[in-house]
């Protein structure tokens, strides 16, 4: 292999994570004491979207919420090109608001997330994140 072919691959196996400790995020449904995985697939989809719509990532179903988390809540975001950073969630201008360690998200604004991190959608539905960086 030549010198270029060499940098160029070992530039995509940084983006796609080949020979990296995988992150593996998850969240718990307090309510509905169930377990979602979240779908994050390297490196084409970098986000994922929760609510009470089928089109979201995490459907949240509506006989637990009724109206209260919007059909697209918030968005939780992983950046592949820096695994070091950590995962973040941002409120997708819902009406009764995401709240990350009791603090509401507003705007644009995003919030790390961090193992064991409760998001709380609307104050009332609770999800627990769990982060598994897939060390030993």
């Amino acid at each position: 292999m030549t010198g270029k072919f060499k940098q160029k691959l070992q530039t995509i196996k940084q983006i796609i994570g080949i020979g990296k400790p995988k992150r593996k995020i998850s969240l718990y449904d307090v309510i509905r004491d169930e377990t979602y995985v979240v779908p994050f697939k390297a490196p084409f989809k970098d986000e994922c979207s929760i609510g009470r719509s089928r089109s979201n990532d995490v459907v949240i179903p509506q006989a637990h919420v009724s109206m209260q988390v919007s059909r697209k809540h918030c968005v939780i975001y992983q950046d592949f090109k820096n695994p070091e950073k950590p995962p973040s969630i941002m409120d997708c201008n819902s009406l009764e608001g995401t709240y990350v360690r009791g603090k509401q998200i507003k705007g644009d604004m995003r919030a790390s997330l961090f193992d064991g991190d409760e998001i709380e959608l609307a104050e009332y539905y609770r999800l627990i994140i769990n982060i598994d960086e897939g060390k030993k």
